[in-house]
């Protein structure tokens, strides 16, 4: 998997390439109207998420306080090693001017840096 991030005066996009032909962006404005929602493109359907309407904040907080009564994350350890290789990786594409950069090579970093 790749992963390259642009910005462009007042947005920003992040492209994460998968080797199984899948593609996810994210795309984020600096100014204007302020909010959040998606869109997921499946073989079958294509799924428009109103936070306003079906998710907003409520559900994440509902896992946060489970997390705090039970002390059992919510997500692995892997996925969430994955979740900060891929911002990871992000964040070093934009340091290169928007180059792609391999989710393999930063997952191996973050794992490096664990075990010392």
């Amino acid at each position: 998997m790749k992963v390259s991030y642009n910005r462009r005066n007042l947005t920003e996009i992040v492209v994460g390439l998968w080797d199984n032909n899948r593609i996810g962006t994210f795309r984020g404005l600096r100014s204007g109207k302020i909010d959040y929602g998606g869109t997921v493109f499946g073989d079958k359907d294509i799924l428009i998420i109103n936070p306003g309407k079906d998710y907003g904040y409520r559900p994440l907080m509902v896992k946060i306080v489970e997390f705090f009564q039970t002390g059992k994350p919510p997500v692995s350890p892997e996925e969430t090693l994955e979740i900060y290789a891929f911002m990871a990786a992000a964040e070093e594409s934009t340091r290169n001017n928007g180059i792609a950069v391999s989710l393999e090579s930063t997952l191996a970093k973050a794992r490096k840096t664990l075990k010392d």
